[in-house]
């Protein structure tokens, strides 16, 4: 919503099961990723990038100039849930060493799901949100298809090496915690 829009609500003043009602909330400034909405995730372990994607939504967004109504309801990263989605891995170094450096943030949690925005025009970089533990589709979904888990295995493979990257790390910081 516009800034102008946005005024302190106290918590009672929110809907039964609202957010607002469990702790403070604070605006986000909105970053526009273009005409077609996107973001990168990046999954690191202890900091060290095991797979990378941008996410492009195939749909444009609705202008900025639109309604109050219209633009309370576009998407700010793309997922296939939202419309058609194309999904290209990524070895940007701004991407990742980005990335690299939200593990500082969260040091208590090895596994991070790093969303990532880079802002239309000016290409700067924004961490949107980390998900500490990983949540991603790749380690946390559960039951995945036989077909799904062989393309997910074959791109961690392929990529950053993942599986020998993260022995590696895991060695090192079992070695440095033993120390």
């Amino acid at each position: 919503m516009r800034r102008e829009c946005v005024r302190y609500r106290p918590p009672d003043q929110f809907p039964p099961n609202h957010p607002g009602r469990l702790g403070p909330l604070f605006p986000q400034r909105f970053i526009d990723t273009g005409p077609l909405v996107n973001h990168y995730r990046v999954l690191t372990l202890f900091g060290e990038p095991l797979f990378a994607y941008h996410n492009t939504s195939l749909v444009e967004r609705a202008p900025l100039d639109a309604s109050d109504d219209v633009l309370a309801k576009i998407a700010v990263k793309a997922r296939r849930g939202d419309g058609a989605a194309r999904t290209e891995l990524i070895q940007e170094p701004e991407v990742l060493a980005l990335a690299r450096r939200t593990y500082a943030a969260i040091r208590e949690i090895p596994l991070h799901g790093v969303d990532v925005i880079r802002e239309h025009g000016t290409g700067k970089l924004f961490v949107l949100e980390v998900n500490p533990g990983g949540n991603t589709w790749i380690f946390s979904k559960g039951m995945i298809t036989t077909r799904l888990h062989k393309a997910a295995t074959d791109r961690l493979a392929d990529q950053f090496d993942a599986f020998t990257t993260a022995a590696k790390v895991l060695i090192e910081r079992t070695r440095a915690e033993a120390e």
